[in-house]
């Protein structure tokens, strides 16, 4: 094998070698961190506060920690609508142990994705990127608003069971539901190349650039001797 052949082969193995640290970290994909998830999620045992039109659900959360939120799962009947999903903090005095107050903290209108539950198919488990993190305090209560803002303006209920705190608000103000809706706060991580795999999938390319300009250096000699 000659300098020149001897060259090409390592060159370009060395580009393939060193190329596969990216495309591993690439592929991997990063799981989705729980953050929260109501006590008694799974399958909806028949109860829901309708949040569309004139009506808006709200169900309560605390943290343990510090965390930050980027995707939301919840369940409800079937809809193709876009969602309206609030962050709000607590206000002590709407209600004994308190109530979502009257604006917004954080406030997305999302696209999500859904599939029917195994054992109620008219049950919908919906899920949907934020788009942008939200950052959530320890033991601090937090309520969270779920709406479909779709047409026609009634008909959509975000399910649950019996037992909870939830709230119901509409132009006459808030009410009491007593449910627990179902939902889960995740945060949901995107996967970046680390530094020093882009540095060696650079050294990669770099590798195949040189070879490619030798073979053009090589073969117009060969065609200048001829």
């Amino acid at each position: 094998m000659t300098r020149m052949l001897k060259t090409v082969v390592s060159s370009a193995a060395l580009a393939l070698g060193l190329s596969v640290p990216l495309s591993l970290v690439l592929a991997a994909e990063a799981r989705a961190v729980v953050v929260y998830q109501s006590p008694t999620i799974g399958t909806p045992k028949g109860s829901g506060s309708e949040s569309k039109g004139a009506l808006t659900a709200f169900d309560d959360f605390t943290l343990a920690a510090p965390a930050e939120v980027n995707a939301v799962s919840w369940s409800g009947n079937a809809s193709t609508s876009p969602f309206r999903i609030g962050f709000y903090a607590n206000d002590p005095a709407a209600f004994a142990g308190g109530g979502p107050a009257a604006a917004p903290l954080f406030e997305f209108t999302v696209n999500p994705g859904g599939a029917p539950d195994s054992v109620l198919p008219f049950i919908i488990h919906f899920t949907a990127e934020l788009g942008s993190a939200v950052s959530l305090a320890a033991d601090t209560l937090y309520w969270l608003s779920i709406k479909d803002i779709g047409a026609p303006p009634s008909g959509w209920a975000w399910a649950g069971e019996a037992g909870g705190t939830s709230v119901s608000r509409n132009a006459a103000g808030d009410s009491l539901q007593g449910l627990t809706l179902f939902f889960a706060l995740e945060n949901n991580p995107t996967r970046v190349p680390e530094p020093a795999s882009l540095a060696l999938f650079g050294a990669g390319l770099a590798g195949l650039v040189w070879v490619r300009r030798r073979r053009g250096i090589a073969g117009a000699a060969g065609a200048a001797g001829a």
